[in-house]
């Protein structure tokens, strides 16, 4: 369920914690439950205070989700919540409200969620308001601005 300004994920206090640890359950967690604290943890770090956003890519399962929830203070995972996909394709800028750093996950599910983080960016003028991450790159890429000052590409692998 989208919830503007609690997160995204429709759940809070004790549900946000719990949902929180079941999500950084990744292969980065050597089974453990346990987020494993990466290199890439300084870069996003850094990053934050100096660019807008940064857009986390990689494969499948090595650890963009787990990685980025580090760094965020509220989410929407849109491969998991129709209702949030169905508002960014009405207003994209739906998605987006929220604490700072936002994470929009699987992004490219909503291409124009892109263009719209874009443009809060440039509106709001802050350092560190969105993560986004995923594992493919949208079809209608051309349509897309490069983001070229505002966001910082971070790449990860397996």
């Amino acid at each position: 369920m989208l919830m503007i300004g609690n997160g995204g994920s429709g759940v809070s206090g004790a549900g946000a914690q719990e949902s929180r640890e079941r999500g950084l359950r990744s292969l980065g967690s050597g089974g453990t439950g346990r987020y494993v604290p990466r290199v890439v943890d300084e870069e996003v770090a850094a990053d934050l205070v100096a660019m807008g956003a940064i857009a986390i890519e990689g494969p499948k399962a090595c650890g963009k989700t787990a990685t980025a929830r580090q760094h965020a203070a509220s989410e929407v995972l849109l491969d998991l919540d129709q209702e949030a996909v169905v508002a960014a394709q009405i207003d994209p800028r739906l998605v987006p409200e929220g604490p700072t750093p936002r994470l929009i996950d699987e992004w490219q599910v909503v291409p124009t969620l892109w263009n719209a983080a874009r443009r809060m960016v440039d509106d709001r003028g802050q350092p560190g308001q969105f993560l986004l991450t995923g594992s493919a790159r949208p079809a209608d890429a051309a349509r897309r601005h490069s983001g070229a000052g505002r966001f910082s590409i971070v790449r990860l692998r397996r």
